[in-house]
């Protein structure tokens, strides 16, 4: 059964990182890496309810790990697709990770002004 892709983490979380949309985490070694997986046969359904909880998990990760990289809603990867789409990023990933460490994302959103 493939893997239903939350985030790419440099720790594993502490205390134990708990449930996914429907099922345990769990978090595979890649590299220097970790990855936050839950087991699904299927995608969640694009639904206000699957968003939601795909981003606690996310902020829930986030709270308990120094750096985080969160992943698409809907990436459902095998374990041989997984290792392939990180295979040779180890440097890549390692400077995000240090970009993001011990920071949360800020967002800003303003209006353009109208033209008269």
């Amino acid at each position: 059964m493939p893997w239903y892709v939350f985030a790419l983490v440099d720790a594993v979380p502490s205390p134990r990182p708990g449930t996914g949309i429907g099922g345990p985490l769990s978090m595979l070694r890649v590299g220097d890496a970790f990855v936050a997986v839950e087991r699904r046969a299927d995608v969640p359904p694009v639904a206000f309810g699957s968003l939601e909880k795909h981003q606690d998990v996310v902020t829930r990760l986030a709270s308990r790990v120094p750096a985080i990289l969160p992943v698409r809603f809907g990436t459902l990867l095998d374990r041989d697709a997984l290792d392939a789409a990180l295979a040779d990023r180890e440097d890549e990933i390692a400077g995000a990770f240090a970009l993001v460490r011990h920071r949360v994302q800020f967002t800003w959103r303003t209006r353009a002004a109208r033209a008269p």
